[in-house]
This record gives structure tokens, sequence and C-alpha cells, in this order.
């Protein structure tokens, strides 16, 4: 994902440097205006706010977790409201709502930081176990409000032992409480507080002792926490139509050594993987016969015509997987393909440029025509989520080897689909197509697709270096990565399982 953390990076652009900037200084000058009137209580709160404002920092450092810059700077700006502003600039006794305003965002935060720790176990391969985007909401939920319940026992723990006041008092004129019924049953009677007098001072009311604080502070870190469980929510079910959750979601930060500066997290799909997107598009690795750069081999130049090159049988192939259909392409994918191909998801790891609908219509109709082009429909609803390409490997000689390329909807990342179709694939390729090899070119960089590969059996030959030249303009290298028909055929659970290939 990074070479350097995102912290050391982004440290120094605006608009998040600003804000560190200018929070760090009015913390600083507030500390040193409590020093010089000796009031050292609010000088330990100054220090207390510097140290959490180095918690995002510390995540990222050291649990490897990426903090998005509009999480972080709310957090800042959160823990200043409530430490400078609301306990030294005492804005929770000069604005009623301040404490309110505070919990409920904290029941908010505390919701979407319960989402994004479930859904990066979710996208783990470390953890069999996946929740439903129904779960993951109850679960932040659930988060959130243990969270809200935790810090008013804390404050309860303060004003007990340290006689504080941080659930804060308040006068009440009505009491109502069955201690009042004469006759000792269960109902309560309702007494109006016309006078307390407490050590000879007449109060304006009964002091309820925090009581109703506290459960406003639960209510208001309920509405909170509902508000981004259900955003979360359908965020994890619907990642491309709901990009305002992305700016509060964690995401595990990868290995220093990745080149690519936005990869994908742990995920359990790949998006664009290979490096051609169509098998009459040349791409920096995947040189055409007859072309020779120095990146393929010198034999690929000199190809002796007695060893033809592999060849798909020329009819069309179609599978079912148990959610999947793979077919040749239709004129109405039009819209589907140009959203999924270049959306930033897909292109992250492509080395074309974006598609005009025009591009897009004659890449249909021309994969339409080919007899190695299989697209990607959900059984259930007909919908396109993405494409599988298949082409002679050029690489080799005199080898009946193919080598596929595929991409994948952000959308519906993340489900197992990519694995399901490669299945599929692979099954045609090595059962019907009698294939020896079958290979596949990645990003360095582009780990969602090497964890994909890896588990579907395949083996890292080697790396190419300064391989490839993104969309981005970036350089990348390229992994090249094969499994062998025996490889395929000695697996335990090779090929798809109950799909129908014909």
């Amino acid at each position: 994902m990074r070479k350097k953390t995102k912290k050391e990076r982004k440290i120094f652009k605006t608009p998040l440097a600003v804000v560190y900037f200018i929070l760090r200084l009015l913390v600083v000058g507030v500390m040193v205006a409590q020093i010089l009137n000796r009031n050292y209580n609010n000088v330990f709160l100054c220090i207390l706010t510097l140290l959490l404002f180095m918690i995002p920092s510390f995540i990222e450092k050291k649990i490897k977790i990426d903090v998005p810059d509009t999480l972080e700077t709310i957090v800042l700006l959160f823990i200043f409201a409530a430490e400078i502003l609301g306990e030294i600039r005492e804005y929770y006794i000069t604005f009623p709502y301040w404490d309110t305003m505070l919990h409920t965002l904290n029941g908010f935060l505390c919701a979407a930081i319960g989402v994004s720790m479930i859904d990066i176990l979710n996208r783990s391969e470390k953890f069999s176990i996946k929740l439903s985007p129904t779960f993951v909401a109850l679960v932040a939920f659930c988060f959130s409000m243990t969270i809200g319940v935790l810090w008013e026992f804390f404050e309860f723990g303060m004003d007990t032992f340290f006689l504080t006041d941080m659930q804060k008092d308040r006068y009440i004129s009505t009491i109502s409480s069955v201690m009042l019924n004469p006759d000792g049953s269960n109902v309560a009677v309702v007494l109006p507080v016309e006078s307390v007098i407490v050590n000879g001072v007449e109060w304006p009311g009964y002091i309820d002792i925090g009581l109703i604080d506290t459960m406003k502070d639960l209510l208001v870190n309920f509405i909170g926490a509902i508000v981004f469980s259900l955003i979360g929510g359908l965020y994890v079910k619907g990642r491309a139509r709901h990009k305002f959750a992305q700016n509060f979601f964690l995401t595990p930060i990868a290995d220093d050594d990745s080149p690519s500066d936005d990869k994908p997290t742990s995920t359990d799909e790949a998006t664009a993987s290979d490096i051609s997107l169509s098998p009459d598009e040349p791409s920096a690795i995947d040189v055409p016969a007859g072309e020779n750069d120095g990146l393929t081999g010198a034999w690929v130049s000199n190809q002796n015509p007695s060893f033809p090159q592999p060849e798909l049988s020329g009819q069309h192939i179609y599978a079912e997987t148990k959610r999947l259909i793979l077919r040749t392409a239709k004129p109405e994918d039009v819209d589907s393909l140009m959203k999924i191909r270049n959306s930033p998801y897909v292109m992250k790891y492509e080395t074309l440029l974006p598609l005009s609908r025009e591009d897009v219509v004659n890449l249909i109709a021309q994969d339409a025509a080919s007899s190695d082009a299989l697209y990607l429909e959900l059984r259930e609803t007909a919908q396109l989520i993405g494409s599988i390409h298949i082409e002679s490997d050029s690489s080799r000689h005199a080898v009946t080897a193919f080598i596929i390329s595929y991409f994948l909807s952000e959308e519906f990342s993340s489900n197992g689909y990519m694995t399901e179709a490669l299945q599929a694939v692979l099954r045609i390729l090595f059962e019907q197509r009698e294939a020896e090899l079958v290979s596949a070119r990645v990003f360095s960089g582009n780990e969602a697709s090497v964890r994909l590969l890896t588990r579907l059996g395949f083996t890292c030959e080697g790396k190419l270096r300064n391989a490839v030249r993104g969309s981005s303009g970036k350089l990348f290298d390229g992994l090249l990565f094969s499994i062998l028909r025996e490889d395929y055929f000695n697996a335990p659970d090779h090929g798809s399982e109950g799909s129908d290939v014909r």
C-alpha cells in the first residue's frame, strides 16, 4: 500500500497538517498560560491532550492501521473540544448542549471504528467467519454503546472516589417515586418540589446527582451509533455506492516494500490483477508474438512455425457456478462495463487510460466475437460484475499455455466471486483444453490478486523490475505467476465443484 506509513507522508500535506499545527499550537499556548496561572490541573489536561493527539499516529506506525484524513481530523477536533474547550474554557457550562454534541459525535465515531474493525477481520484471510453487513452494523452499534457505557462508569468512578462532578448534576422540580406512596404499594407518587433547604441555604430544586446527565449522554450516544452503524452496514454491502463512509474506515497498512500508494487492503477478492485488459491490447509485459523488447525472452521474436501457439477452440465458453454465470459479452453490457472498467478501484492496476463509451462499445463487440472473453454475471440479479480474458501465453515455446487476466467491480469484492470464477476457468483450461500451464501477470503491490492466485495454487515464478507503467504513470514491477497441469490435478480440491461448464 505504501512505501512509508501514511502519516509519514500526509503530515506534510494540507489540510491535515494545518489542523495538526493549529491545534497543537493552541494547546501549547493554553498550557503556557495555565503554568503562569499556576493552575496545574489544567496543565495536566493540556499534556493529556497533546498525548491524545498522538494516538492516530501511534495506530498507524505501531499497529499498521491507516486512519483516513477525515476521521483523523474529526478525532483531533473532538479531543480539543472535549479537553481544552470543554474543561479548561468551561464550554460545558457556558454552552448547555456542548456535552450533548460531543457524546453524539462519540457514538458516531466509535461506531465507525467498530465497523472498520469488523470489516478488516471480514476481509482478512486469517479468519474464515464472515459477518453479513447486517451483523457488521449490529456489532458496530454494540461496540459504540459499550464504549459509551464504559465512559459513564469512568465518570461515576471519578465523582465517587475523587469528588469531581463529571456527571453533571442538575436541579429538578418534580419527584416521582413509589417511596412516597403512603400505602406502600408499587404506584409512583408525583410530588412537586416547592422548597429544599440544605444547611440553612434554600435551593431552587432537588439535585438529581448526575442521573439525568448520564441517561442523556447514553441516549445521544445511541443516536450517533445508530446513524453510522446504518451507514457502515450499507457501505460494507455495496462499497461503490456509498463513498461517504469510506472517509471513516480504518484500513490495514501493507508492508513497506509495496510501491503502490493505494493498494487494496486485506481482501478475499482481487481487483484488476493482470497487466492487459483484452487479448488485442498489448501491454509492457504481455508483448505480442513477433515483438521483442527484452522482457519476454529472445525466443518470442523467433518463434518456430512448427510450434504454433495454443488456440482456444473457437467455440464460446459458457459456465455456471453456484453464484455466477460466465458468458460472452452482450451489447447491453456497455454501461455496466464502462462503470467498472473506468472506476479508480480497477484503474489502480491498469495500463490503459479510461475508455470512452465508443471504446467500450467496440471492446464489447470485439469480446462478443471472441471465444476468450468471459463476462461475469450474478445468477440472482443478472448484474455484470467483472470479466476474465484468456489468451495464449506467448512467453512459452511449444507449450500449451494460456494466460488469464481479470478484473472485478469493487462493489462485489471480498465475497469470493473471482475465486469462484477462476476455479471454473481453470477447470475449462486444464480439463477441456488440455492446458499444460496457466499463467497470470500481476502488478507488484496488488496483494489482493497475489493472495487470490496463491490460494488457487499458482506459484510466483519471479519478478520483472520496472516492467510496466500504470495508467497513473507510476512504474510497477511485474510478478509472474503460473500453475502447472500436474499441480492442478494433484490439488485436493481442484476445479469448481458443481459448476456447469460447456
